[in-house]
């Protein structure tokens, strides 16, 4: 590619070389240089428009909105897929086959950017509207990756059965029609792993994601790879290989920052605080995830700027766990008030976001802290609040499908029962323990 455009600069073709740069862009990034990307995308989408090739000019700026997205650059890909969105109908130098295949892909893909930023009914709206302009073009590869980004739209929500069912539905339709698109089927393999690891299919989600990885890395394409790693961790942990799981993530940042990605990298920063807090390292796994919190922040990621903030709670909750043996009292009351103000916080932005595990993680939090300063009133609330929610996300499930953040909610129902045998509320432990027996 480099060596056919530097032959057309030689000959004086200026718009021949233009072409050249048009796949060259995404290219550039996936190997880290991004800024060489962003300078030959700027001057090929100038060329494009000085001959009159408007098609062309835009499918640049689509290419450069891809890559603003893969670098976590929300806003900017948003615009430029705006701009597109007004553009396409005006123009005439392209067929309406292509035309129309090129506004289903920029409405896809800015509903996926929409998601990111927590827009979740407008994104479900686009992409429904995306997948259908695909199938009326008989684009099947393309119907299925729609199907597949829905589905992960029911994940982020906490929808894990309807996530599931998505799944089976894009891999079904991709194999009966043969699509032959091997990086697709890597990322329905990853996302069928992560949604799997929510359901009682842990070994099942592990095999998938190590089929991933490994297809990944025959790709050659570190971004890809890195991104592999990072859904095969979170199986590990799931199924409790923490020590593999952390090999994974190493790997997957080092990735990450040779090649310059640093949205990426700081997702699997994220991915290493919650890893260190199952693993007991309190301090480390809160001094991580503040420092990434204010980058998710600053870029307006709602949902992994909430999940940081989890970290950092439950990091303090702990900590005040173990001075309340050591009875360091004013050291307790610091911890916990720092850990009450983070849960207010990030409970609201749960709630105004819809994203159900961290509602009920977040009552969960603020019933601990409450049962701590013992207020046991308003931690049997929270305690209440949790486990509604928890069963609320469970009403969506297939009834043949059991979740494995079971695993991890059960300690939800044991605190609950415990707090009301604590206040002689026999009657009412024994309704949440038949509850809890209930589910598994």
């Amino acid at each position: 590619m480099d060596a056919a455009g530097e032959e057309f600069l030689r000959l004086g073709d200026e718009l021949g070389w233009a072409h050249t740069r048009v796949t060259r862009i995404i290219a550039c990034t996936w190997v880290g240089r991004v800024e060489e990307a962003f300078q030959a995308a700027a001057r090929a989408h100038d060329v494009f428009q000085q001959h009159g090739e408007f098609y062309r000019a835009c499918t640049v700026n689509h290419n450069v909105a891809v890559v603003c997205t893969r670098l976590g650059q929300y806003q900017d890909a948003l615009k430029l897929y705006d701009r597109l969105l007004a553009v396409y109908p005006t123009l005439s130098d392209s067929s309406e086959t292509v035309i129309k295949q090129a506004i289903a892909m920029a409405e896809a893909n800015k509903a996926i950017n929409l998601s990111l930023l927590g827009n979740f009914e407008q994104a479900y709206r686009l992409l429904q509207q995306a997948q259908a302009g695909f199938t009326a073009l008989g684009e099947t590869g393309a119907t299925v990756k729609v199907e597949i980004h829905l589905a992960e739209l029911d994940y982020a929500q906490g929808y894990y059965g309807s996530a599931l069912q998505r799944y089976y539905q894009a891999r079904d339709s991709a194999v009966h029609n043969g699509v032959d698109n091997p990086i697709l089927l890597v990322e329905l393999k990853l996302r069928m792993a992560n949604c799997l690891v929510k359901l009682n299919r842990v070994q099942e989600a592990c095999q998938s994601a190590g089929e991933a990885v490994e297809a990944s890395r025959q790709f050659g394409v570190s971004l890809d790879t890195g991104d592999a790693l990072r859904e095969y961790a979170s199986m590990l942990v799931a199924s409790g290989r923490l020590e593999e799981a952390l090999a994974a993530l190493n790997e997957a940042w080092t990735l990450f920052d040779q090649g310059e990605f640093d949205h990426y990298a700081s997702a699997t920063k994220l991915q290493q605080a919650e890893l260190l807090l199952e693993m007991k390292a309190f301090t480390a796994a809160y001094d991580q995830a503040h420092l990434i919190k204010e980058y998710f922040e600053t870029l307006g990621l709602v949902s992994r700027a909430v999940r940081a903030g989890l970290v950092m709670a439950s990091a303090l909750i702990k900590r005040a766990q173990k001075t309340e043996v050591l009875r360091d009292q004013e050291q307790q009351s610091i911890l916990l008030q720092e850990a009450t103000s983070l849960c207010i916080r990030t409970n609201s932005l749960a709630y105004q976001y819809n994203l159900q595990e961290q509602v009920y993680k977040n009552h969960y939090l603020l019933g601990q802290i409450a049962a701590m300063r013992g207020n046991l009133g308003n931690a049997s609330r929270h305690y209440g609040a949790a486990i509604a929610q928890i069963e609320r996300i469970l009403d969506d499930l297939v009834y043949d499908l059991f979740p494995s953040f079971l695993h991890t909610t059960w300690t939800v129902y044991e605190d609950m029962i415990a707090l009301c045998i604590q206040q002689s509320q026999f009657e009412r432990a024994l309704g949440y323990l038949e509850r809890a027996r209930s589910m598994t």
